[in-house]
């Protein structure tokens, strides 16, 4: 029972399409996966998400928050070579984390609260058999972030109008791995550890009179967290798969302390306060020569139900399904998937602000593949 190569990539479409989330874990929105260094042969791939929000609350006094999620697209770019029958190289262009938080002015007592994080990662991975069934691969990740925040509203108060920056800053981490494969089985299970990313985090950040004004430039060391991805698959007929992900990521590590809010006020500007565990379950089934479809579900686990405003979510379900068109040339796939995501509570200077029960997420992922 030997893998097709349609229904091999539909197995990576759909583990790609079901990863990428609403703002799990943080901020999080793929899971830099680099799967695209187990394709055969040559192979090139663009393609982008469009994550769908609607993140609708109440405050504590009764007033209602809108939409507080702005939509999101996201584009990615992968390549894979055979340099010789043992050795291949990858690249991987995706953009992991991020955020785009809009509060209304006047809305609720949360009203001018913004927060707008956007990264950018280029990873190069070389892979190497050592033997049908077994393999390794390492490499290098380069990963841009630059972030606004503003924390408004009645909900903050003496801080109210405080707000931080970080201009677009650079730095590097590496991943490392391997996998066992059977191919005559479609089997392979593969894990990969994604380093953490750190920067010094050269932080503007603007004042409210209570802070004492003005604004004040810092550096604020930070890190983007380490994570582990265990992806397997199996055949279970000539033309059905099964497949999963077990991804964990360390948020603990993660923590913004702007010199003065935090020397003030003696708190993080932002934490999280759990690592994330998420699940991937899914099938592919191959169609006939050139079509494929395929479906997942999803769980994150619970993280925090008492929650930074700046993205109020604790986990999620997630169902997706898509399908694939492949030739000797060409693959051509589109899924979508909907993502329930758990109540949680935003909270202000002064403990809770609002509750958000009614947060969902819809993803739409096409991607267009050449064979060369």
């Amino acid at each position: 029972m030997k893998q097709s190569a349609t229904l091999g990539g539909a197995v990576c479409i759909a583990c790609a399409a079901a990863a990428h989330d609403a703002q799990a874990g943080g901020i999080e929105l793929t899971p830099q996966s680099i799967n695209v260094i187990y394709e055969d042969g040559n192979y090139a791939e663009v393609g982008f998400q469009h994550l769908f929000f609607s993140a609708n609350g109440t405050d504590i006094v009764g007033n209602r928050t809108g939409n507080i999620a702005n939509d999101i697209t996201l584009g990615f770019f992968n390549v894979k070579f055979d340099v010789t029958e043992k050795l291949a190289f990858a690249l991987a262009v995706d953009q992991p984390f991020g955020l785009d938080t809009r509060y209304a002015v006047g809305a609720s007592i949360l009203g001018g609260t913004t927060a707008d994080v956007d990264t950018i990662a280029y990873t190069g991975v070389l892979r190497y058999k050592i033997t049908e069934n077994w393999s390794v691969h390492g490499g290098v990740r380069a990963q841009t972030i630059k972030a606004d925040a503003r924390l408004g509203g009645a909900a903050f108060g003496p801080i109210n109008g405080y707000g931080v920056s970080l201009r677009s800053e650079t730095s590097f981490g590496y991943v490392v791995g391997g996998a066992f494969e059977i191919p005559e089985l479609a089997l392979r299970v593969a894990l990969n550890y994604n380093s953490a990313v750190s920067y010094d985090g050269r932080l503007t950040e603007t004042l409210p009179a209570f802070l004492g004004g003005g604004s004040a430039t810092n550096i604020a060391p930070f890190r983007l967290p380490q994570s582990v991805n265990l992806d397997f698959q199996t055949g279970v007929s000539p033309t059905t798969l099964v497949f999963g992900q077990v991804r964990w990521v360390d948020w603990t590590d993660f923590s913004i302390n702007p010199a003065v809010f935090s020397g003030t006020l003696n708190t993080p500007l932002a934490d999280f306060p759990k690592d994330v565990l998420t699940y991937t379950l899914g099938a592919a089934h191959q169609l006939n020569e050139n079509w494929s479809v395929f479906g997942v579900l999803a769980y994150e686990d619970e993280r925090v139900t008492l929650a930074s405003p700046l993205g109020p979510s604790d986990g999620y379900y997630l169902a997706g399904l898509g399908a694939q068109y492949d030739t000797d040339t060409y693959r051509i796939s589109i899924a979508a998937s909907h993502l329930w995501i758990r109540p949680s509570t935003a909270q202000g200077a002064f403990g809770a602000a609002a509750n958000f029960g009614d947060t969902t997420a819809v993803a739409l992922d096409v991607r267009v593949g050449y064979k060369f």
